[in-house]
């Protein structure tokens, strides 16, 4: 009988005795993904192209806020992946950007990929160098062109004019964003964006680094005296100019 009170008493204990909870994987909701359009965990969370109808700009952020909010019929020329192909989609620290890759061999190493931030440096000449190779540093500042008359002019203007820079070949003045457009170009550094006024701005001024408007010209430029690649969020028009951000900079 002492037995059967034992086990019974054995089995009353058992049964109290409190089981710790399973702990469970604390998953982002979708919500998170909508309230954050760039908000990512891996790179298939991310695309680009089509324009944000809150923004009103080229987006780039995830695929649920894509395609919920997102106009896919219009785009932005070579926002997604550059004029040399050179952008690609990532999630950088759970955020989707478009980031140069760019790869570089040496005798003794495979491919490497190399993603920079995109971050700008401004010289004292007023122009932006971004970061570029295997370290990515910024890049030199341009050297002033020597004395004796040669020019700098290597941009050729809608206007068949030449100037020192994309900007100096269009009045740029603004009242609103809807005055200013987004256009590509391609500097000595490879492409990147300017934004400029719709009512005079209809064709992207051209560089050419052997020709210039006056004889003798200056050498080649081999310096980045231009805003960064990559890490364009819009254009808008501030100031009563039209520019282009990156992050909290505007260009």
């Amino acid at each position: 009988m002492k037995s059967v009170s034992f086990f019974i008493l054995f089995l009353f204990l058992a049964a109290c005795t409190a089981v710790p909870p399973v702990q469970k994987e604390v998953k982002p909701s979708g919500n998170q993904f909508l309230e954050n359009a760039s908000y990512c965990n891996v790179d298939s969370d991310c695309t680009c192209g089509g324009i944000d109808k809150a923004t009103k700009n080229c987006f780039v952020g995830n695929k649920l806020y894509a395609s919920k909010n997102v106009d896919t019929s219009q785009s932005c020329p070579d926002f997604c992946t550059g004029i040399a192909a050179n952008f690609e989609t990532k999630c950088v620290s759970h955020v989707c950007k478009n980031v140069n890759v760019k790869r570089e061999t040496t005798e003794t190493a495979p491919p490497q990929q190399v993603m920079c931030t995109q971050d700008a440096k401004e010289c004292p000449d007023g122009s932006y160098v971004a970061r570029s190779g295997p370290n990515c540093e910024f890049a030199p500042c341009p050297v002033s062109a020597p004395s004796g008359g040669l020019s700098s002019a290597h941009w050729l203007c809608e206007d068949a004019s030449w100037k020192n820079s994309p900007e100096a070949c269009f009045e740029n003045v603004c009242v609103q964003k809807n005055d200013c457009q987004l256009m590509g170009v391609k500097g000595s550094c490879g492409p990147y964006m300017i934004a400029g006024p719709t009512n005079s701005l209809h064709k992207p001024p051209v560089f050419y680094a052997d020709r210039c408007g006056e004889e003798p010209c200056s050498a080649p430029d081999k310096t980045c005296n231009q805003p960064p690649q990559t890490g364009m969020t819009g254009f808008d028009c501030v100031n009563s100019k039209c520019g282009v951000r990156y992050g909290e900079k505007f260009y």
